[in-house]
């Protein structure tokens, strides 16, 4: 890392943090700041968005009713933002509003969770969970909810930052990563929420959560606010892999389980600064310290048959045609670990980061403009290290570690003849330190230009050094670890609002961003030499930065006619894309990160809200269309051995061009309102088969074809009723996927490159003999079958 960068990183944030004494205070609550906190996201979120983004009020309510729409089951659609995004929301709670007469009150919420994840190129979770809730607020009838979307997961394995859940393939935008987080196992937990208003404009708050072990700290006063956040957690998982299609026919209710797992230790302290100088000039500060340490666990399954060249002893064990070597860097033959029926690597990856993220931000308004200024910086120090054991899997999927003269083996890389020096391969250990410094400065300005039209300029220079040592003895790796990458641009943003009306707006947005390879990514680039999931690590190469050009074109409003309330928003965007950071699969969990020239996605995004006396509807609709502009050639996943060839305008997989969600809730009485609510989804590609191909192809025995398809669309009918037998106390319990659908919300290609593998009891393997596995090289993710939930809420 770059000491001099460190010392600038530094002398900035104390420089600005000293200009803090020059502030007066000022009897004014001012609004929230235009960029959320504590990251700025800057192109796409600052300009529109901002304008609408309500002042700071705490006199805001959710009826449960409302709570009961929102909380609809979001169905995992990818929306494209890179190449894949997968929206993955989990929980609620992001911020909470209580009304200002009420001086104090006491929230608690009791709930299970249940989570089986499906691993593959693109996954998501699917959420089981029972929950009651008591609210005792003395003094009112009102319901304050919390609500808002808890990401489990900010920054992921091939994104450009710290946080890594990692263990597979998927997408959260412009970065890839496995969803992981708080999965496998049932959660326990209690959370609780204290206030107490002391004077007018002067409250404290207190609140935790024993399943994230997270405590919250809040002081507001009319010139400022105080928020300190504690966490202390550690989480222990097991993963599922995506079912293969084959085993899901025989077996339409089990989860595959893979030999895996996690335990993630997380330190976290949080505290946030926003002080109103007067009512036109406000400073925000949030300071954020982490400790996190994870350590995974994944198996392979290894293709090993005997070395039939490179004069090697009898029976040596050979992967891909190269002898395996030990960590005596002696090669490794059947007699040394006996012969089980199949072979397999046994990741494990530790992890220890610390981090330490400062943002400050200076915003100045006046009767018609407004701008702003600031800085983000993150520097993170981590410790990772990487091995591969070799061992044997059983029917069940259970590794067991093969040992050698009652020592464990571990693979230290690979041998082509007998007599040549061990060479680095995906399976060589790491054991590395990596420093890495993201910063942002930014700026915005707005401008009224007339009382109907506001138009809104930003700019962000975005930038990410990393420096990797590598730490280990070990002399394969001396010169391939070792590494230094700088990415820098400076991002422009342009939108106009123009107001129609009180009620209605149109705005258009033009923006451009750029996102850096991750480490990861850049460490898992080498095309003919695929990266095992969760080590990952290989060696130094070489990505690109990527950069967005964007547009979003649309419109919103509501009106009021004849006792209905209409509210609508119209969103069109169109998004091109250079040097897009791609994971290509090459085997069962194994891929490597490629730059594609040229992508691009459009759509149309709309939602229609109605309200009546009785009735309040919402129907949304969404349109996605994402293509590939450049030709390239990369593995076909599903054919082993074999290219597919991709040319400009061939649709991204995984992506579904159609989705539509429509809910209800009609208030039948004055006691009972029933919910409604259907979602559709349409059809979409298997990740993996990048050029749309449906052509009929072998098993990898011969013993049959397959064709390639597409993950069929679904549709689900979810109900729900609310009883309210007085002011005090409301319940409401609602079913889930009413007709118990069987239904895919992902598909990818994943075949071995041998059925007998990986042998499977489910199958008819009996644990002897030849090994019965999967041969057909689609792998689904199950949707969430049906379930029920009930819910207390109760006021005093």
């Amino acid at each position: 890392m770059n000491r001099f960068l460190k010392i600038i990183y530094v002398f900035f944030v104390t420089l600005l943090s000293f200009c803090v004494s020059s502030f007066a205070g000022n009897d004014f609550f001012g609004p929230q700041p235009l960029t959320p906190l504590p990251g700025i996201g800057l192109s796409e979120d600052l300009t529109y968005q901002s304008a609408f983004r309500n002042q700071y009020t705490e006199a805001h309510y959710d009826t449960l009713e409302d709570v009961l729409q929102d909380s609809d089951p979001s169905v995992v659609i990818r929306h494209i933002s890179s190449i894949y995004q997968s929206i993955a929301y989990d929980g609620s709670g992001s911020y909470d509003h209580f009304s200002n007469h009420q001086k104090w009150g006491l929230y608690a919420n009791h709930f299970q969770y249940y989570d089986p994840i499906r691993l593959s190129p693109l996954t998501q979770s699917v959420v089981r969970f029972g929950h009651w809730d008591v609210m005792w607020m003395p003094g009112s009838t009102l319901f304050p909810f919390s609500k808002g979307v808890l990401r489990l997961m900010r920054d992921n394995a091939l994104s450009n930052l710290y946080q890594q859940y990692f263990t597979g393939y998927a997408s959260d935008g412009d970065r890839y990563f496995l969803y992981q987080s708080r999965i496998g196992k049932q959660d326990k937990g209690l959370s609780f929420q204290f206030f107490r208003e002391v004077n007018d404009g002067e409250r404290y708050n207190f609140s935790g959560d024993t399943a994230d072990g997270q405590i919250n700290y809040t002081h507001t006063t009319p010139d400022n606010i105080i928020e300190v956040n504690a966490q202390l957690r550690t989480q222990q998982s097991d993963f599922n892999y995506s079912i293969p299609i084959e085993l899901n026919d025989a077996h339409p209710n089990q989860f595959y389980v893979a030999p895996s797992d996690s335990e993630d230790t997380i330190h976290r302290i949080q505290m946030t600064w926003q002080h109103s100088a007067n009512d036109h000039r406000y400073l925000t500060s949030t300071s954020q310290y982490q400790y996190l340490d994870f350590h995974k666990k994944q198996a392979h399954p290894l293709n090993i048959k005997t070395c039939t060249s490179g004069d090697f002893p009898d029976n040596t064990i050979c992967l891909n045609d190269k002898a395996l070597v030990d960590q005596n860097l002696n090669t490794i033959t059947r007699a040394n670990v006996g012969s089980p029926r199949t072979f397999a690597s046994l990741m494990n990856a530790d992890e220890k980061s610390s981090v330490l993220d400062q943002s400050l931000q200076y915003q100045q308004f006046s009767n018609h403009t407004q701008w702003l200024v600031g800085f983000t910086g993150s520097f993170n120090q981590t410790d990772y290290t990487g091995t591969s054991q070799l061992a044997s899997l059983t029917d069940k999927r259970v590794a067991t570690v093969l040992t050698n003269s009652g020592q464990e083996v571990q693979i230290d890389g690979t041998k082509a003849t007998n007599t040549s020096a061990a060479v680095l391969d995906p399976l060589t250990p790491v054991d590395l330190q990596t420093e890495a410094l993201m910063f942002s400065l930014f700026g915005v300005y707005q401008n009224q230009v007339n009382p109907k039209t506001d138009a809104f300029f930003s700019a962000n220079i975005k930038g990410t050094t990393y420096d990797v040592d590598n730490q280990s003895q070990l002399s394969l790796t001396s010169g391939l670890i070792n590494s230094n990458h700088q990415f820098a641009r400076l991002n422009p943003s342009a939108a106009l609002i123009y107001h129609v009306d009180e009620r209605n707006d149109v705005y258009a947005h033009l923006f451009q961003l750029n996102q850096p390879p991750s480490l990861l990514a850049l460490y898992c680039s080498d095309e003919n030499n695929a990266c095992y999931w969760p080590k990952t690590f290989y060696k130094d190469g070489d990505l690109s930065q990527t950069v967005t050009t964007g547009i979003n074109i649309g419109t919103k409003g509501h009106q009021y006619v004849d006792n209905i309330n209409l509210r609508w928003t119209v969103d069109t965007h169109f998004n091109h894309l250079n040097n897009d950071i791609v994971l290509i699969p090459t085997d069962w969990m194994k891929g490597f990160s490629k730059n594609i020239d040229q992508t691009q996605n459009y759509g149309l995004n709309a939602r229609v809200n109605v309200v009546t006396d009785r009735f309040n509807t919402t129907l949304a609709y969404r349109y996605l269309n994402a293509s590939f502009q450049s030709d390239f050639t990369v593995p076909a996943v599903y054919d082993i051995g074999t290219n597919q060839s991709v040319s400009s305008g061939d649709p991204m997989p995984g992506v579904p061009n159609h989705s539509i969600r429509l809910t209800s809730i009609y208030d039948w009485s004055k006691t009972f309102s029933f919910f409604g609510g259907i979602i559709g989804v349409g059809s979409s590609e298997y990740y993996g088969n990048f050029n749309g191909n449906h052509g009929t192809y072998n098993y990898a025995d011969d013993s049959g074809t397959f064709t390639l398809g597409d993950v069929p669309g679904f549709g689900l009918l979810n109900l729900g009723v609310t009883w309210k037998p007085n002011r005090n106390l409301h319940a409401f319990f609602r079913i889930d996927n009413v007709f118990d659908k069987h239904y895919y919300t992902d598909g990818s290609y994943g075949q071995a490159p041998s059925p007998a593998m990986v042998q499977f009891s489910e199958l008819g393997d009996s644990g002897s003999g030849a090994v019965v596995g999967i041969k057909d090289p689609q792998f689904v993710s199950q949707g969430l079958g049906r379930f029920w939930r009930i819910s207390f809420k109760l006021a005093i």
